[in-house]
């Protein structure tokens, strides 16, 4: 995995995702398509660990459970 990647936040993943995604269902060539599917799920694994390094905690106040990051 390319370590640039892995340090972007996860909002800047998600919109990398979100374009690979509208990009994938436009294409007509079969090679193509599946470069766009490895790079997404590389998108998506660099997601997942961008989501594991932050850190999560729960709130409570009078109201109900919040979560905050």
């Amino acid at each position: 995995m390319n370590q640039k990647e892995i340090d972007l936040d996860p909002q800047q993943i998600k919109s990398q995702i979100n374009e690979l995604k509208m990009e994938l269902e436009q294409v007509r060539d079969p090679d193509e398509a599946k470069r766009l599917r490895q790079q997404l799920h590389k998108l998506q694994i660099n997601q997942l660990l961008a989501l594991d390094k932050m850190e999560w905690y729960v709130e409570m106040d009078e109201m109900g459970l919040f979560d905050k990051c």
